[in-house]
Formats: structure tokens, C-alpha cells, sequence
């Protein structure tokens, strides 16, 4: 049996890549490395230097009374110039400060201005540069704070109870809809905040409650959204959904006549009208034509002889059944003196 021997012949492509590696110079790759280590050795001598640079620091506010509360735009951050070696100054450049510098405010909150309504202060920040420099690095120098000075502004909180509108975003499954309006458990809540804002608020809104292809009672808990610079003294409430079954019907109702004047006579044409309704299937059989009102103003007739047409229009209808057309919505008349 004859044993194919197999080829050690190499690639022509290949051949030729490594003879090209072969020509590169030797001096090439030990260049590189004499340039890399250069670059290292200037990286270090510059960050031994001091540079002058900014930086953003984020600040927070403690030991405001209880009974207070800060409004208007609240700053939350500074902007700080400093000077230091590279080395210190490199962790803050290429990165944030993960913890803020905290602002005592214990200090301008004296017992007389406790019982004031408003209370305003200036923060003076470039007072505070050494503890900026603590707080960062020794090795830091703190040379401006911007802004240098901080207005602050505060409001003695107040209570005040408010009715809990739910966000709703609901669709019912076909020939199904909500019966009656939203039941919120509790129906209001006690806000706390400053006078200014709680006189501009008419309700406190819920989170949006989503549902789809509703065929029955449904129960929700849902988080209330507090408004800005005020408290809630509860999170959450709930809303009870209830759902109905209805259909559509159609009724004859007869066309009375308002501010006919006993000495007249008055003959309308048609008089009846049609009317087709929504109702639930629970009231279906409690509604009748005499719960609906359908009339003419004899006011409305002009002192002229060509013929008229009088609008029909609906006086009263019952809240069970939603109108979703009438005909005709013109009549015209006879008349007749007595």
C-alpha cells in the first residue's frame, strides 16, 4: 500500500511576511522602549511640580431645625481653585469627590429667629477655606471658593390637609366602564411646608396607575408624590376602581313646550323624540321615558310668518344613562289662539 507522504513546503504569502520581518532594523523595538521610559520619567517629573487648577466639590447642609425648611434654588456644589503637587491634585482631576464638605448652619439659627416666618442669612464660604483643605488634603492648598458667599433663604413649615387626586390611565374591556367616581382611602393628607407653596397647591397627585381590559372591582395602592420643599405625613393610599356592565338602548320621550303663554295654543311636529343611551345593565330596567325632559322655548319663536323650526333641547336626563345622540333636534309648530 502506497503511503501518501505529505508536503513540507510552507506558504508563499507566508515565506515572504517573515522575510520582511526579518529586514526590520533590530535598533526599532529598542527605540521604542528608550522613548516609553522617557515618557514615564517626564510623567513623573511634571507631576512633582505644583499646579494651580479647579476642582468641583459638593456640599451639604446639616442642623437645619426641624421647623424650617430651605427654598429657592439650593446649591450642590462649589467651585474650588487650589494649588498642590501633581501626584495630589491627579486623583481629583480625573475623578469626583465621592463624599460632600458639610455646611453647619447650627450657628445662624438663633432662639429669636426661630419664631420669625422667614428666615435669611448670608453663608459666607470663603471663610471657610482651611476647613475645605482639611476636608480634601493637607497637601492642598485652597486659594478661592466660588461663589464665596451663599444667600440662603428659609420658610417655617406649616400644615395644611389636602385632598389626594389619583393619576389614573385605565381601559376597559368592550362593553365594560367605571361606575361612579375613584373611592381614595384615605381621601386627603396633611402636608407640611412652607406657606408660600402650600397656598398654591389644590391637590396632592398620586403616582400613574396603568391598567388594561378592566371587567370587574379593582383595588390599587399607589405612592403619593410629595411637592417640591414639602412632606407628606403618609406615602401611599388606596384607590378602589368599580366597574359595571352596560349596553345600549333607545327610548321615545314626548316634547313638552317652556314659556308657553296659557292664552295660546301651540302644535308641535314631531312630538316625540328619539333617544339612545348608555346605561348598566344593573339600571337597565329602572330607566323609563319619563326620567328623561325634552323641550321647546316658546321664547324662541320670531315674530314673523315664514315657517320655523324650534331647537329640541334636553332638559333633563337621569346620571345613570350617558346620551350618545338624539334626533331630530328640530320641531316645527302650530299656532293656535285660544
Amino acid at each position: 500500500m502506497a503511503v501518501e507522504k505529505k508536503s513540507n513546503k510552507k506558504d508563499p504569502k507566508i515565506n515572504s511576511w517573515l522575510e520582511q520581518l526579518k529586514n526590520i532594523d533590530r535598533r526599532i523595538p529598542i527605540f521604542l522602549i528608550f522613548i516609553a521610559i522617557s515618557a514615564f520619567l517626564w510623567l513623573m517629573n511634571a507631576l512633582s511640580k505644583d499646579y494651580i487648577t479647579e476642582i468641583d466639590c459638593p456640599v451639604e447642609f446639616y442642623n437645619i431645625p426641624d421647623n424650617y425648611v430651605m427654598i429657592g434654588e439650593i446649591p450642590a456644589e462649589v467651585q474650588l481653585q487650589v494649588s498642590g503637587r501633581g501626584f495630589t491634585l491627579l486623583k481629583y482631576t480625573l475623578g469626583s469627590i465621592a463624599l460632600p464638605f458639610n455646611l453647619d448652619l447650627q450657628s445662624y439659627f438663633s432662639g429669636n429667629q426661630e419664631d420669625q416666618e422667614n428666615v435669611h442669612f448670608q453663608y459666607y464660604l470663603s471663610s471657610k477655606k482651611e476647613q475645605f483643605e482639611r476636608f480634601l488634603n493637607d497637601e492642598i492648598k485652597v486659594l478661592d471658593v466660588r461663589p464665596s458667599t451663599l444667600r440662603l433663604h428659609f420658610d417655617k413649615l406649616h400644615k395644611k390637609k389636602i385632598g389626594i387626586k389619583p393619576a389614573t390611565n385605565f381601559s376597559w374591556a368592550p362593553q365594560y366602564r367605571q361606575k361612579g367616581n375613584l373611592l381614595t382611602t384615605p381621601d386627603s393628607v396633611i402636608v407640611n411646608g412652607p406657606k408660600t407653596k402650600l397656598d398654591t397647591l389644590d391637590y396632592i397627585k398620586t403616582e400613574l396607575i396603568i391598567d388594561e381590559q378592566i371587567k370587574k372591582n379593582k383595588s390599587y395602592t399607589a405612592d403619593l408624590i410629595a411637592p417640591e420643599q414639602c412632606n407628606l405625613m403618609r406615602k401611599k393610599v388606596r384607590i378602589d376602581l368599580r366597574t359595571e356592565q352596560f349596553t345600549e338602548n333607545t327610548i321615545q320621550v314626548p316634547i313638552s313646550i317652556t314659556n308657553k303663554p296659557d292664552s295660546i295654543n301651540l302644535t308641535i311636529f314631531p312630538n316625540k323624540i328619539n333617544i339612545t343611551y348608555l346605561i348598566s345593565f344593573e339600571d337597565y330596567e329602572i330607566i323609563n321615558a319619563s326620567d328623561f325632559q325634552a323641550a321647546i322655548n316658546y321664547k324662541e319663536i320670531k315674530k314673523q310668518n315664514e315657517p320655523q323650526e324650534l331647537n329640541i333641547n334636553l332638559l333633563f336626563v337621569p346620571e345613570e344613562a350617558k346620551i350618545l345622540r338624539y334626533w331630530p333636534q328640530k320641531a316645527r309648530f302650530i299656532i293656535n289662539e285660544k
